[in-house]
């Protein structure tokens, strides 16, 4: 007989069976599986409690497991004895520990092993013998449907003629289907063959399937781990899909495609491995992952799909392969523990937020074959102190830096023709900005509280100068508008408390509501246009004490009774531009 160890785990609940309601407790030193030898066994388990509780043994498995009960006051021991198994076939019990409300306080699984065929030379490979299921609804389900000869029981023979598991478990209370291995004519798992099957912990799918359908496993919520075997190739949309306790999973050689929302919400799941085969990680296919710590992408990857890897915040690195051109809008979303990417040359695209909130990652390079920087790409991103923006980048879109607090320099390169609404807005580090010769438009909000920015260049091309783009940048003290402006939108410099002076250049035809509203500092503001702009309320309220408004000297009086700046007309004064 053999005596084995098991491992330590506890539980307690408030009043279960206590009339004084004082807190319930039941610990044993068992997670629940055993698999023993066909030699039997003994196998003790230690129970320390203060219930009244129940050891529930199946009718069927009696025969072979039988409990010696050497309970004592507090502490008590369980001695299961297993008799030796004479039959080639493995046999299984899960034992239930009930309180006195015959409430479940915990399960206890035995797996048996059959006697090999050498060791015993009376029982060959007899497919009529009958399975011993590990648990009594599945052997309900398979009986069922299955049991031809209508016997009670299910044969080796006749499981291994069933060629389709349809949806005769799915939404079942089944608990352990190890026995699936002798469903030897399975080459596919059905669509939602499995789904809903929330108290499902053991399953083992025989070696001659070749596919996993859609939703196969999906809110198999106590699964812990599953072995694919090599002969799948196909593994479809949902399949774990809030497989909350799956903690570890290898994906076959042969598969060449990992589906949307495969691991979706797969929270326990701490690694994967992805074949060499696989070219595509479909959409929101390691979503929620969030115990996911590493993961390699192979080389034949080519497209890392939207919402990948969304919400994998224990994901510190990841290393994508050069085989890889786009990245998927969303991809990293909330990936707040990665450190570092590396982005090859290969990727010509970046989706939108598919950075967003990686509040650790500290440096990114954008390959050379990117052309745009998507919306919110790099958004909330607060550690990143550097990032490299190749010539091939045309527009950086809607906050694509945005709150990007602890990057402190930027060069956007003359190829981009467009920066975005709010694309650097917090950007509280930044203290300085090369704007390209190409910039032809500065969104709103662009360098929104860029509270550190202390000087700006805005290049000749640039037409229109968005609302609020420099808005409370307190540390700005000068600012050159280039000549092909026409429009500077309203409360486009507003609250730019250090800035002393600004030139308006000739182009400039119109100027927003509090363009300058709160520039405590600002003396000076040099307007260009021979005819005055456009104007709006409070374009200059509120700046230094003895500002001076300086214009053309023969466009001083068209200035005074122009509309909106007759209310600065006592610090108009003439200026030979």
């Amino acid at each position: 007989m053999a005596v084995v160890g098991v491992m330590f785990t506890a539980c307690s609940e408030k009043g279960a069976g206590d009339s004084n309601n004082e807190e319930a407790v039941f610990i044993s030193d068992s997670e629940g599986d055993y698999v023993v030898e066909a030699d039997g066994g003994i196998i003790v388990v230690t129970v320390s409690t203060n219930l009244e509780y129940s050891v529930v043994i199946p009718d069927e498995a009696q025969s072979w497991l039988s409990i010696a009960d050497t309970r004592a006051i507090r502490v008590e021991k369980l001695t299961f004895t297993i008799a030796k198994n004479e039959a080639e076939a493995e046999r299984s019990a899960v034992v239930k520990l009930l309180g006195s409300d015959n409430a479940e306080l915990q399960s206890l699984s035995f797996v048996q092993k059959g006697i090999s065929g050498e060791d015993n030379p009376d029982n060959p490979d007899d497919k009529t013998l009958v399975i011993m299921f590990q648990d009594a609804n599945t052997k309900l389900l398979c009986t069922l449907h299955w049991d031809e000869n209508e016997d009670g029981e299910l044969s080796y023979e006749e499981a291994a003629a069933v060629t389709d598991l349809g949806a005769v478990f799915t939404g079942s209370l089944i608990l352990a289907f190890n026995e699936l291995q002798y469903f030897t004519s399975l080459e596919n798992i059905a669509n939602s063959a499995f789904d809903g099957c929330a108290s499902l912990k053991l399953i083992t799918i025989p070696d001659s399937v070749t596919s996993i359908g859609d939703y196969a496993f999906y809110g198999c919520s106590s699964l812990t781990s599953i072995t694919i075997p090599d002969s799948v190739t196909s593994i479809g949309d949902y399949v774990f899909n809030g497989c909350s306790s799956l903690t570890s999973v290898t994906i076959p050689d042969g598969v060449t495609s990992i589906g949307d929302y495969v691991f979706n919400g797969c929270s326990s799941l701490t690694s994967a491995t992805i074949p060499d085969g696989v070219t595509t990680i479909g959409d929101h296919a390691f979503f929620g992952c969030s115990s996911l710590t590493s993961i390699t992408i192979p080389d034949s990857v080519t497209t890392i799909g939207k919402e990948a890897f969304y919400g994998c915040s224990s994901l510190t690195s990841i290393t994508v392969p050069d085989s890889v051109t786009s990245i998927g809008d969303y991809a990293f979303y909330g990936c707040d523990s990665l450190t570092s990417i590396t982005i090859p040359d290969s990727v010509t695209s970046i989706g939108k937020y598919a950075f967003y909130g990686c509040s650790s990652l500290t440096s990114v390079t954008i390959p050379d074959g990117v052309t745009s920087i998507r919306d919110s790409a790099f958004r909330g991103c607060s550690s990143l102190t550097s990032i490299t923006i190749p010539d091939s980048v045309t527009s950086i879109e809607f906050g694509a830096f945005n709150g990007c607090s602890s990057l402190t320099s930027i060069t956007i390169p003359d190829s981009v023709t467009s920066i975005g609404d709010y694309a650097f807005y917090g950007c509280s580090s930044l203290t300085s900005a090369t704007i390209g010769n190409g910039v032809t438009k500065i969104g709103e909000a662009a360098f929104y509280e860029c509270t550190s920015l202390t000087s700006v260049t805005i290049g000749n091309d640039v037409t229109s100068i968005g609302g609020s783009a420099f808005n409370g940048c307190t540390s700005l003290t000068s600012v050159t508008i280039g000549n092909d402006v026409t429009s500077i939108g309203g409360s486009a410099f507003k609250g730019c408390t250090s800035l002393t002076s600004v030139t308006i250049p000739d182009s400039v035809t119109t100027i927003g509501n509090g363009a300058f509203h709160y520039c405590y500092s600002l003396t000076s503001v040099y307007c260009k246009p021979t005819t005055p702009p456009s104007g709006s309320s409070s374009m200059f309220n509120n700046n230094a004490s003895e500002r001076k408004i300086y214009v053309p000297r023969d466009s001083v009086e068209a200035y005074k009774s122009a509309s909106y700046w007759g209310a600065y007309a006592e610090d108009i004064e003439g200026y030979d531009f």
